[in-house]
């Protein structure tokens, strides 16, 4: 069943989750340390940070960001597209984080992926806003 309206909600939606996340992963970013002294080159052991991201995960309780704006672009453009792609950017980050994870781990911070992150959610924003997709 297809909902039809005047008023694009689902696009609407879109653009104010994603400004949402590209804005919080921004702050969240800010926030960090910068001190190296929790980098991953620095950590006690692999189960240390096991359990500060499960705790991490306790806490927050909100979700997960891509999984929602996912949801979100498929409401305002195309659900084969969106779902496509989700499987495809999934499958390339799953690729990404288990072959070299560790190895990124070493040269790139923490704060900069949440800076990225946060990039990017803000472009797919005005990308939606203006109907790139």
């Amino acid at each position: 069943m297809v909902f039809v309206t005047a008023l694009p909600i689902g696009e609407y939606a879109a653009v104010t989750l994603l400004l949402f996340f590209g804005f919080k992963s921004i702050k969240d970013a800010w926030d960090l340390p910068t001190d190296d002294s929790t980098d991953a080159n620095n950590s006690g052991s692999e189960l240390g940070e096991y359990t500060s991201a499960e705790e991490l995960v306790k806490e927050k309780e909100w979700g997960d960001r891509s999984m929602l704006a996912t949801i979100a672009l498929g409401a305002a453009q195309s659900p084969w597209g969106v779902a496509s792609g989700a499987i495809m950017g999934h499958l390339a980050a799953t690729s990404i984080a288990v072959l070299g994870g560790a190895f990124l781990a070493k040269y790139i911070s923490e704060k900069l992926v949440g800076y990225l992150g946060g990039v990017l959610f803000l472009l797919f924003a005005v990308a939606t806003i203006f109907g790139f997709f």
